[in-house]
């Protein structure tokens, strides 16, 4: 049932692109979508409303899909930039002095310091997802020794989608 639920949003979230202002036609560049490769990606209707859009389909080895989410690093960002600023918030008031007012100020603080154009831009450029760079993206795919299962991966090359697969 999640994955049918999974592929619904999915071809509804693509169905808006396609209508959205300044979405996806022939004049625009092609469209990047880095997905998992949980069932519901690989749906024969998903495949086809992308193609149709111009919206090609990155799908990573399984257990990769960490090494390629930037959000991740910038949230990553935020908490430790929150825990520093709380640091020194303790330093300087003592327990006495943290209120939740003052915790409201400290999120406040590390939102704005680190959800930025810039941050957002640094971690999508360095996992080599804007500007697309297939080497980065491959660079950031572990191989199968490291993750635990004993073989080396000769080489990974980002092929066009096609279904059915070769």
């Amino acid at each position: 049932m999640s994955a049918m639920i999974d592929c619904m949003l999915l071809e509804a979230w693509l169905d808006f692109v396609a209508h959205m202002p300044g979405g996806v036609s022939h004049s625009n560049p092609v469209l990047l979508l880095l997905l998992n490769s949980h069932s519901s990606h690989t749906a024969l209707g998903v495949i086809a409303k992308s193609r149709s859009l111009d919206v090609e389909i990155l799908l990573p080895p399984g257990n990769t899909t960490s090494e390629l989410q930037p959000c991740d690093q910038v949230v990553s960002g935020f908490k430790a930039r929150l825990a520093t600023l709380r640091v020194m918030l303790l330093q300087t008031k003592g327990f006495t002095g943290v209120t939740d007012q003052a915790l409201f100020r400290l999120i406040a603080e590390a939102s704005q310091a680190s959800f930025t154009p810039a941050d957002l831009s640094k971690a999508f450029g360095h996992c080599g997802l804007y500007p697309l760079d297939p080497e980065e993206v491959l660079n950031h795919l572990p191989s199968d020794e490291h993750r635990g299962h004993g073989r080396l991966v000769q080489g990974l090359r980002l092929l066009p989608p096609c279904w059915p697969p070769l």
